[in-house]
């Protein structure tokens, strides 16, 4: 038994009403061919530049007034025209009226065409036909070409087919891959692989065909005409589903098309690659092993019939299903709204097991009755109020959950935690300023003197006049993490020096830096060993036998 070669079977060339179909399309596809003549004046004798133009929609040609450098740019090697319709320089590529007839066109010069002419325009025109009882859909890329004298061609070449036979699709292109470009085949070739490579395709693009196509093939009652009136559908990746489930029609025939397609964009968008989807029948928010239209998307018939009165899109009546799942309670009529609140935080509030149908009526009225808060009243500002609530333990009852105004509790909430923190935090540097008050010293020799910082404050203040970024320290510093200390002027003590970070339980310095991160003058570097030899010495910091810290020393005429 040998194999069918399909390849042969395929025509080379379109049938004559995809090209009247094409041609209709290209209809306002028009072009003004400029040539650059030089013309006998009679009142002088002398011969001088015109332009003459040759208009694709009027078919006339003209003379018309030279323009050096097309638009009046003597730099330019470019040439144009006057036109007098519009009143203005026109040049090569620039679109603009025909002077004669008025219609839209689009200037070109002979010299920035090819030898064979000007593409006016190149498209995908797909037409289903049938060739011994299998449907085919073949696309093909018709071009739109004018040459220099100005006249109108207008041709093809085959692209894709693909061949339903039975319950299979086979694949054939007339185009071949190569690193960096695509050259065209002289013939169809027929490949091993199905791939939908066509993809979508518009309306204006399909050649209309009817039910008188499919029949008499595998494909009679695929529905495939219905489906396919409309833009950018997938007819190809439809036709492969419908063949390994026929049910899918009974969508179609419902006018459920466009959820149909939507599954299918869906589905293709899921894969690795876009055209390597091969008619999985995976395909989401649908249930192909059902035949009923409302089985299929999973609604009682009440619901199938709100669904389709509201036409609702896929990701809607499958984002209803979900939240039905987790509330009983949710109507289809409140999925849009459900849906704009909580878009983005549903699964964060699954986690609180609040009723999804209370807090959106909430939000709502929130909304209506504060509408300077409306951008705010939102599910992601409840979920961070009850949030904040939990941090600071507080019991909530139902009424306490949804206060009268959300915008006002919650920004009163963060405002208490902020204080609260800050608060905290000042006890902390207070706490670590006194721990570190036995490490202050000063020197008279290079009259220099060094301290703990003692707050936040300083610490930002530090930072920004020394241009570094020791401000990020804080916390750091506040929970004894780390030691950060100011280096000043005995003469100046409130303008910043230097600023020292130490490890106190070596007598580390990790990093010592001035402004801009400068490292250790010499006077700084003198300074600094001098008060470390202060520390080692006095074993400031350091818990002495009976388990105080020495924070006493002998030295105390040199601390500042």
């Amino acid at each position: 038994m040998t194999e069918t070669n399909y390849s042969r079977l395929l025509p080379l060339e379109p049938s004559q009403d995809l090209f009247d179909f094409a041609e209709h399309y290209f209809h306002d596809t028009n072009t003004l061919v400029m040539r650059c003549e030089y013309i006998n004046n009679p009142l002088t004798g002398l011969k001088e530049k015109y332009v003459r133009c040759k208009c694709t929609a009027c078919g006339e040609s003209f003379l018309c007034d030279y323009v050096a450098g097309g638009l009046c740019s003597p730099y330019c090697n470019e040439y144009g025209f006057f036109n007098h319709r519009t009143q203005e320089n026109i040049t090569s590529h620039q679109a603009t009226l025909c002077p004669e007839c008025g219609a839209p066109v689009k200037a070109i010069s002979i010299s920035r065409m090819y030898s064979d002419g000007y593409n006016l325009g190149c498209k995908t025109f797909v037409e289903v036909c049938k060739i011994e009882n299998m449907l085919c859909i073949v696309s093909w890329r018709v071009y739109k070409n004018v040459d220099k004298s100005g006249t109108v061609s207008i041709g093809s070449y085959p692209f894709e087919a693909y061949i339903a036979d039975g319950k299979k699709i086979i694949r054939c292109v007339a185009y071949r891959h190569y690193f960096l470009s695509i050259s065209r085949l002289k013939g169809w070739e027929q490949r091993k692989r199905y791939d939908d490579v066509l993809c979508e395709i518009d309306e204006s693009c399909l050649l209309p065909f009817g039910q008188e196509v499919l029949n008499g093939t595998s494909c009679e009652n695929s529905k495939l005409d219905l489906f396919a009136k409309g833009n950018e559908r997938l007819i190809v990746s439809y036709l492969r589903l419908w063949q390994k489930r026929p049910n899918i029609e009974n969508l179609v025939m419902q006018g459920q098309s466009e959820l149909v397609n939507e599954a299918l964009k869906k589905a293709k968008t899921a894969t690795s690659y876009y055209t390597n989807w091969r008619g999985s029948t995976a395909v989401k928010g649908l249930d192909l092993k059902k035949a009923k239209p409302h089985e299929i998307l999973g609604l009682t018939k009440e619901e199938y019939r709100e669904a389709t009165e509201k036409h609702l899109t896929l990701e809607l009546i499958c984002t209803y299903k979900k939240y039905k799942e987790y509330d009983i309670n949710v109507k289809l009529s409140d999925t849009q709204r459900i849906y704009s609140l909580f878009k983005y935080a549903f699964d964060e509030f699954v986690e609180t097991g609040e009723s999804l149908i209370t807090a959106c009526n909430y939000l709502v009225r929130q909304q209506q009755k504060y509408p300077e808060h409306k951008s705010i009243c939102n599910a992601r500002t409840l979920l961070d109020f009850w949030n904040l609530c939990k941090k600071r333990k507080m019991d909530l009852n139902v009424k306490d959950k949804y206060p009268q105004n959300l915008a006002a509790k919650h920004d009163q909430l963060v405002a208490l935690i902020k204080f609260e923190e800050n608060q905290e935090l000042i006890k902390k540097f207070k706490a670590r300023s006194e721990q570190l008050e036995p490490f202050a010293f000063a020197d008279e020799d290079t009259g220099l003197m060094i301290f703990a910082c003692r707050s936040e404050k300083d610490l930002i203040n530090e930072g920004n006049k020394l241009n570094h970024c020791v401000a990020t320290y804080a916390q750091r510093h506040a929970e004894g993490k780390t030691a950060i200390f100011f280096i000043r002027h005995i003469s100046d003590p409130e303008t910043p020096f230097f600023t020292l970070e130490l490890n106190k339980e070596t007598y580390y310095v990790r990093q010592n830096r001035g402004k801009c991160n400068c490292d250790r003058t010499p006077e700084v570097q003198a300074f600094e060993e001098k008060w470390l030899e202060y520390l080692k010495t006095n074993k400031i910091g350091k818990e002495n036998k009976n388990g105080k810290c020495n924070d006493e020393s002998g030295t105390k005429s040199n601390v500042a």
